[in-house]
């Protein structure tokens, strides 16, 4: 009786591949979710941008003033916002971070949603996926500001520490949305699954972002490529996370 051959993660190219034929077949959707959530984050910059230019917060000054010149008040003061340095102003740009958080997380979990479903090759609607994904808002919120705070513990060790923390985190929205687990367990499952294969997650995550990031440098191409990442990434890294997944459990 021959033994069973265990799991063995795709390499970078064949994962990237897969996971664009199934990005290019459900391109529709994620174009559809990425306009919604467009919508959502031009709607909160333009009213909050409006609150905080009538509140003193955010006031905007381009060129020399012609009557007063280019002082140290007016650059100071009048350029960047002086209240924003207030209690007040603070207290507005902490906000601001909370709900764009919030808009962020819902965001990702319907995209994770959208990835399974291309992936998989199952039925489901924009609005489908944003249902679904509604859920999981809170506590990828949450989630999001316990690796942000993690990450910077990293930094006092120089960058490689802030890397080495991203780099074991990075699954944790996703053990939260397609896991259903709580914050805390999902830091701990996303930290066991990348454990073992931490330096293939460096080194896929990061040949993936360099890729990308040298596209978005040339001009033109730059907006099809942004257009792309939207959806490829999170197909990229749900394959990934699949395939580490499904390894350690038959390990």
């Amino acid at each position: 009786m021959s033994e069973t051959k265990p799991y063995e993660v795709r390499h970078f190219g064949k994962l990237l591949y897969d996971a664009w034929i199934a990005y290019k077949k459900s391109f529709w959707r994620f174009l559809g979710v990425a306009a919604i959530f467009l919508v959502i984050n031009a709607a909160f910059m333009l009213l909050f941008g409006l609150l905080g230019n009538m509140l003193g917060f955010n006031t905007v000054e381009f060129g020399l003033n012609q009557a007063k010149g280019f002082t140290f008040e007016t650059s100071v003061y009048e350029g960047i916002g002086w209240k924003s340095f207030t209690f007040a102003g603070m207290l507005y740009n902490f906000g601001m971070f909370l709900i764009f958080n919030l808009i962020v997380s819902y965001q990702l979990a319907t995209l994770i949603f959208t990835a399974k479903s291309a992936v998989q090759k199952t039925e489901g609607t924009v609005g489908s996926f944003l249902k679904e994904g509604s859920p999981f808002v809170v506590k990828l919120f949450f989630a999001n500001l316990v690796v942000v705070f993690l990450t910077l513990l990293g930094l006092p060790f120089l960058l490689v520490g802030a890397i080495v923390v991203a780099v074991y985190l990075v699954f944790v929205p996703y053990v939260i949305v397609l896991e259903k687990k709580a914050v805390f367990e999902s830091i701990s499952r996303g930290y066991r699954v990348v454990k073992s294969d931490f330096w293939r997650v460096l080194w896929y995550t990061l040949l993936f972002n360099v890729i990308f990031g040298i596209l978005l440098l040339i001009p033109f191409i730059n907006i099809v490529t942004l257009i792309i990442i939207i959806g490829l990434g999170p197909t990229f890294m749900y394959s990934l996370y699949h395939d580490l997944a499904k390894k350690k459990k038959e390990a």
